[in-house]
């Protein structure tokens, strides 16, 4: 956690690697309230961000159903909770300003968790030939160790 002025760090803790992201982000959660409210803030006006490891539906409920410190979030979707997206049309997307090389974007709201939500749906064409780059030689690199195991 940090303060919105300056960024000066507020709040981090460190937790060991073999334990369950969105499991240990539960807990944080909490202690983010219980620190917000020390700091004077009790309305928790502030806004998390955090990837879709820490995503599940207890932390999400916990997130926006708590009366004493909601917070505002930013996350990712699951493939299985945005299926639908997929099949926008490019003509709908806008471009974004600034330096995106080409990347657009398209609003809509969408149901998660039976709360309605703003969902940002991204379309950025340098990542994905970067990704796909990567696909493509993890397929040679599976091809090979086929070959090679049929040739043994």
């Amino acid at each position: 956690m940090v303060s919105p002025d300056h960024n000066t760090p507020l709040f981090h803790e460190t937790y060991p690697g073999n334990t369950n992201d969105a499991q240990r982000f539960f807990a944080i959660i909490s202690k983010l309230k219980d620190g917000n409210r020390q700091l004077g803030r009790g309305d928790c006006d502030a806004t998390l961000v955090f990837d879709k490891a820490n995503y599940n539906e207890y932390n999400i409920q916990e997130l926006i159903n708590t009366n004493l410190c909601p917070f505002h979030f930013v996350s990712g979707l699951r493939l299985n909770q945005c299926q639908k997206l997929l099949g926008i049309p490019k003509s709908d997307f806008l471009p974004l300003d600034g330096d995106f090389h080409g990347a657009s974007a398209h609003r809509v709201f969408k149901n998660v968790y039976g709360k309605e939500f703003t969902v940002v749906v991204t379309r950025n064409p340098v990542l994905f030939d970067a990704q796909m780059l990567g696909v493509l030689a993890s397929i040679a690199a599976c091809e090979k160790a086929l070959t090679d195991l049929l040739e043994r």
